[in-house]
């Protein structure tokens, strides 16, 4: 959120300064996992067939993998069935990737 002279808000800030770290987790993650990992971020199942391709063994794998790692947890109130850990990590996905 921008302040009433256009500065940038405590939680933009705060994002900004974990961007690099944000930015170092997701550079580090295989291209399946990145796909998952933004889907559930964004609130979306990621077995929804999409332009990516992924097929269910992939996306299972690297749904196992992301939990394992720490980054999902299982969440059956949220669409996907997952939830990121982080959610400043979410938001960032969402927004700033």
């Amino acid at each position: 959120a921008v302040g009433p002279f256009g500065e940038a808000g405590p939680a933009d800030r705060l994002l900004d300064d974990l961007a690099d770290e944000f930015r170092t987790v997701w550079t580090d993650l295989p291209t399946g996992q990145r796909r998952v990992l933004s889907a559930v971020a964004e609130q979306q199942r990621p077995y929804a067939r999409s332009s990516s391709g992924s097929r269910g063994g992939a996306v299972r794998s690297s749904l196992r993998r992301l939990v394992d790692r720490g980054d999902l947890i299982a969440d059956p109130t949220m669409p996907s069935g997952y939830r990121v850990v982080d959610p400043l990590l979410g938001v960032w996905l969402r927004e700033d990737r």
